[in-house]
Protein backbone atom coordinates (compact mmCIF):
# COMPACT_ATOMS: atom_id res chain seq x y z
CA UNK A 1 0.00 0.00 0.00
CA UNK A 2 2.97 2.30 0.84
CA UNK A 3 4.35 1.56 -2.86
CA UNK A 4 1.04 2.98 -4.49
CA UNK A 5 0.90 6.31 -2.32
CA UNK A 6 4.65 6.51 -2.79
CA UNK A 7 3.96 6.00 -6.72
CA UNK A 8 1.25 8.92 -6.41
CA UNK A 9 3.61 10.98 -4.67
CA UNK A 10 6.18 10.63 -7.29
CA UNK A 11 4.54 11.05 -10.40
CA UNK A 12 3.16 14.42 -8.77
CA UNK A 13 6.76 15.61 -7.80
CA UNK A 14 7.48 14.79 -11.98
CA UNK A 15 5.04 16.46 -12.90
CA UNK A 16 5.43 19.47 -10.65
CA UNK A 17 8.77 20.17 -11.47
CA UNK A 18 8.51 19.39 -15.25
CA UNK A 19 5.03 22.28 -15.06
CA UNK A 20 7.61 24.89 -12.86
CA UNK A 21 10.67 24.47 -15.45
CA UNK A 22 8.51 25.24 -18.35
CA UNK A 23 6.94 28.09 -16.50
CA UNK A 24 10.28 29.23 -15.33
CA UNK A 25 11.19 29.59 -18.94
CA UNK A 26 8.08 31.70 -20.10
CA UNK A 27 6.65 33.20 -17.19
CA UNK A 28 8.31 34.63 -13.75
CA UNK A 29 5.45 34.60 -11.08
CA UNK A 30 5.52 37.23 -8.39
CA UNK A 31 5.91 34.14 -5.49
CA UNK A 32 7.29 31.14 -6.61
CA UNK A 33 6.84 29.25 -3.22
CA UNK A 34 3.62 30.03 -3.41
CA UNK A 35 2.84 29.22 -7.22
CA UNK A 36 5.15 25.98 -6.30
CA UNK A 37 2.85 25.30 -3.32
CA UNK A 38 -0.48 25.17 -5.79
CA UNK A 39 0.98 23.19 -8.52
CA UNK A 40 2.17 20.67 -5.57
CA UNK A 41 -1.94 20.89 -4.24
CA UNK A 42 -3.00 20.24 -7.51
CA UNK A 43 -1.28 17.43 -8.32
CA UNK A 44 -1.97 16.08 -5.16
CA UNK A 45 -5.66 16.55 -5.01
CA UNK A 46 -6.49 15.21 -8.81
CA UNK A 47 -4.17 12.53 -7.84
CA UNK A 48 -6.07 11.43 -5.10
CA UNK A 49 -9.49 12.10 -6.97
CA UNK A 50 -7.97 9.96 -9.86
CA UNK A 51 -7.36 6.80 -7.02
CA UNK A 52 -11.19 6.99 -5.92
CA UNK A 53 -12.06 6.99 -9.59
CA UNK A 54 -9.75 4.38 -10.86
CA UNK A 55 -10.86 2.03 -8.02
CA UNK A 56 -14.68 2.26 -9.77
CA UNK A 57 -13.88 2.03 -13.14
CA UNK A 58 -11.83 0.45 -15.75
CA UNK A 59 -8.77 2.45 -16.96
CA UNK A 60 -10.51 4.36 -19.84
CA UNK A 61 -13.80 5.47 -18.61
CA UNK A 62 -11.75 6.27 -15.63
CA UNK A 63 -9.14 8.34 -17.36
CA UNK A 64 -11.88 10.09 -19.56
CA UNK A 65 -13.78 11.17 -15.92
CA UNK A 66 -10.58 12.28 -14.34
CA UNK A 67 -9.97 14.60 -17.85
CA UNK A 68 -13.58 15.93 -17.44
CA UNK A 69 -13.21 16.51 -14.25
CA UNK A 70 -9.91 18.45 -14.24
CA UNK A 71 -11.02 20.46 -17.46
CA UNK A 72 -14.67 20.92 -15.80
CA UNK A 73 -13.24 22.51 -12.92
CA UNK A 74 -9.92 23.88 -13.53
CA UNK A 75 -11.01 25.08 -17.11
CA UNK A 76 -13.75 26.74 -16.83
CA UNK A 77 -15.93 26.84 -13.72
CA UNK A 78 -12.30 28.46 -12.10
CA UNK A 79 -11.05 30.28 -14.91
CA UNK A 80 -10.61 33.86 -14.99
CA UNK A 81 -11.14 33.62 -18.69
CA UNK A 82 -14.67 32.33 -18.46
CA UNK A 83 -15.82 34.42 -15.40
CA UNK A 84 -14.85 37.65 -13.93
CA UNK A 85 -15.29 35.95 -10.00
CA UNK A 86 -15.91 32.44 -9.72
CA UNK A 87 -19.59 31.17 -10.02
CA UNK A 88 -21.93 30.49 -7.27
CA UNK A 89 -21.11 27.07 -5.69
CA UNK A 90 -17.55 27.30 -7.11
CA UNK A 91 -16.22 27.06 -3.84
CA UNK A 92 -17.58 23.63 -3.24
CA UNK A 93 -15.14 22.18 -6.02
CA UNK A 94 -11.30 21.01 -5.26
CA UNK A 95 -9.85 23.41 -7.72
CA UNK A 96 -11.14 26.67 -5.83
CA UNK A 97 -8.38 27.26 -3.36
CA UNK A 98 -5.84 25.68 -5.55
CA UNK A 99 -6.76 28.58 -8.70
CA UNK A 100 -6.60 31.26 -5.90
CA UNK A 101 -3.25 30.34 -4.43
CA UNK A 102 -1.63 29.84 -7.85
CA UNK A 103 -3.39 33.26 -9.12
CA UNK A 104 -2.33 34.88 -5.49
CA UNK A 105 1.42 33.44 -6.04
CA UNK A 106 2.06 34.16 -10.15
CA UNK A 107 0.85 37.72 -9.85
CA UNK A 108 1.13 39.07 -6.25
CA UNK A 109 4.80 39.28 -4.68
CA UNK A 110 2.82 39.73 -1.10
CA UNK A 111 0.64 36.63 -1.31
CA UNK A 112 -2.43 36.41 1.62
CA UNK A 113 -3.41 33.02 1.08
CA UNK A 114 -3.85 31.55 3.99
CA UNK A 115 -7.57 30.74 4.34
CA UNK A 116 -7.53 29.19 0.31
CA UNK A 117 -4.34 27.45 1.70
CA UNK A 118 -6.24 25.70 4.58
CA UNK A 119 -9.33 24.91 2.31
CA UNK A 120 -6.67 23.60 -0.22
CA UNK A 121 -4.91 21.68 2.80
CA UNK A 122 -8.84 20.44 3.98
CA UNK A 123 -8.96 18.92 0.84
CA UNK A 124 -6.04 17.47 0.25
CA UNK A 125 -6.57 15.75 3.78
CA UNK A 126 -10.12 14.42 3.10
CA UNK A 127 -9.15 13.17 -0.27
CA UNK A 128 -5.82 11.45 1.07
CA UNK A 129 -7.95 9.86 3.62
CA UNK A 130 -10.67 8.74 1.49
CA UNK A 131 -7.63 7.13 -0.35
CA UNK A 132 -6.18 5.38 2.39
CA UNK A 133 -9.21 3.77 3.42
CA UNK A 134 -9.90 2.77 0.10
CA UNK A 135 -6.28 1.34 -0.49
CA UNK A 136 -6.77 -0.50 2.87
CA UNK A 137 -10.01 -1.87 1.46
CA UNK A 138 -8.63 -2.82 -1.56
CA UNK A 139 -5.24 -4.53 -0.93
CA UNK A 140 -5.89 -5.25 2.65
CA UNK A 141 -2.20 -5.68 3.59
CA UNK A 142 -1.17 -6.69 6.71
CA UNK A 143 1.88 -8.45 7.30
CA UNK A 144 2.22 -8.45 4.13
CA UNK A 145 -0.51 -10.65 2.79
CA UNK A 146 -3.03 -9.97 1.00
CA UNK A 147 -6.76 -10.11 2.45
CA UNK A 148 -9.28 -9.08 0.41
CA UNK A 149 -9.97 -8.91 -3.68
CA UNK A 150 -9.58 -5.46 -5.26
CA UNK A 151 -13.12 -2.95 -4.48
CA UNK A 152 -13.14 -2.52 -8.13
CA UNK A 153 -13.85 -6.23 -8.67
CA UNK A 154 -16.16 -6.30 -6.15
CA UNK A 155 -18.35 -3.34 -6.67
CA UNK A 156 -18.93 -4.93 -10.41
CA UNK A 157 -19.71 -8.35 -9.09
CA UNK A 158 -22.89 -6.28 -6.82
Amino acid sequence: MLARLLVLAGATALAVAVSAAIMAIVFTPASWPAVLAALLLTGLVYAAVGALVGVLLDNLPATYLILFLIMTDLGVVQSPMFHATPVRFAWLLPGYPLDRLLYAGAFSPGVHASGVLLLALGWLAALGLAVYVVLVRAVGNVGGTLQRAPLNEEVRKT
